[in-house]
């Protein structure tokens, strides 16, 4: 199999989602801090915005750098598919085209353009550390290539390690390190992609933290894709950047939506809690998060008591659980739901996974917060 085809096949996954945004651009009219625009946020700072619109509310806070420019923040295709692009690119430079006859030891210089900019890298071929997750197709079975790539990434010291399986086309780790603008904190970065029953999943880990563990953003979540019925399933949790005001929030999702009619079943939890710190070095105390009924909860269960998905969130109070749910459209996103009840045929999945990185946890606040950054399987050394 010609190795870049079998790269791009691990990411589909990761892809298809973007089918999910592509349509609504009339969301911007909404509010930035409802429960509405926070799935969106989320999703598109690790997946992608979707279109112009969305990316210069989220991204950019509403000010608009101008045609083929980028802002101080993520890229309009999300952390994770950007960097998965680099990964791919620099792939596509190498000799070997098929999987087993990447080399296991020795160096090779790498370029790619990314980012409207040449980046040089060099790759390091290694043995393979990871393998499959036990309960995905081919689980429990050992990669087959390691490549390590240093390269510079916005003017910061980056590292990103891929590792491919030969025998399962579909199945790939992916890890990066890299430097962020603020002092202090970097961003790691964990992606699984492989086969379950039939369907594309993966599990999501994008976390900013210092050498204390301290986290000033968290975006964790598990995927699953059904091509055939052209739907997925998303569980997780996010804690956006922590900045200005002492109170943020943490929101906990489980998502089941269809990318072709671009309906969404939704429902959130929110979370508030106190900040450490002030300004860009802010990051959440996860104690604050100890006496919150729910927080330890991954699948959420059916929320009676609807409110809309609209509404502003924007001056949470310490202490405050918030939930909403309902059946959403992302044609027609500043449409609220009349009702919490899902979306025909598009009914939550009822238990959440488990992550495959720690068979102990699950997508949950409390685990996103307190314990995935210290369960990260690889952070390369830069």
């Amino acid at each position: 199999m010609n190795m870049l085809k079998h790269f791009k096949q691990t990411v589909l996954g990761l892809g298809a989602l973007s089918a999910v945004s592509a349509s609504s651009t009339g969301h911007a009219a909404a509010d930035s801090s409802s429960f509405f625009d926070s799935a969106w946020s989320q999703m598109g700072f690790v997946l992608g915005y979707g279109n112009e619109q969305a990316y210069v509310k989220y991204a950019c806070f509403g000010e608009d750098p101008g045609t083929g420019n980028s802002c101080d923040g993520p890229p309009r295709e999300g952390m994770v598919r950007t960097f998965v692009g680099i990964v791919e690119g620099f792939l596509a430079s190498l000799d070997s085209t098929v999987c087993a006859d990447i080399p296991v030891t020795g160096t090779k210089t790498l370029s790619t353009t990314a980012m409207n900019s040449t980046l040089t890298g060099t790759a390091t071929f290694a043995a393979a550390q990871q393998s499959i997750p036990a309960a995905w197709t081919g689980g429990g079975t050992a990669f087959d290539r390691r490549i390590e790539i240093s390269f510079s990434l916005m003017s910061q010291p980056t590292k990103a390690v891929i590792e491919l399986s030969c025998a399962q086309a579909d199945t790939a780790f992916i890890a990066m390190n890299m430097v962020t603008a603020t002092s202090g904190f970097n961003r790691h970065i964990n992606v699984w992609v492989g086969a379950k029953d039939s369907k594309r999943t993966g599990d999501v880990y994008v976390i900013e933290q210092t050498s204390a563990n301290n986290v000033r953003a968290a975006y964790v979540y598990h995927v699953d894709i059904d091509e055939t019925a052209k739907q997925y399933s998303i569980w997780g949790a996010a804690a956006t950047h922590f900045s200005g005001t002492s109170v943020k929030a943490m929101d906990t999702a489980n998502i089941k939506g269809n990318y072709s009619s671009h309906q969404m079943s939704l429902r959130m939890r929110r979370f508030t809690g106190d900040q450490t710190g002030s300004g860009e070095t802010a990051y959440m105390d996860p104690t604050s998060f100890s006496s919150l009924t729910g927080f330890d909860q991954a699948d959420l269960g059916t929320i009676t008591t609807f409110s809309n998905m609209l509404t502003s969130q924007s001056s949470p109070t310490a202490g405050v659980v918030s939930e909403s749910q309902g059946c959403m459209d992302f044609d027609t996103p500043t449409t609220a739901p009349t009702s919490n009840a899902a979306c025909t045929d598009l009914d939550f999945p009822g238990t959440a996974p488990t992550p495959v990185i720690d068979a102990s946890g699950e997508f949950s606040a409390a685990w996103v917060l307190g314990t995935a950054k210290t369960k990260l399987v690889d952070i390369p050394a830069l």
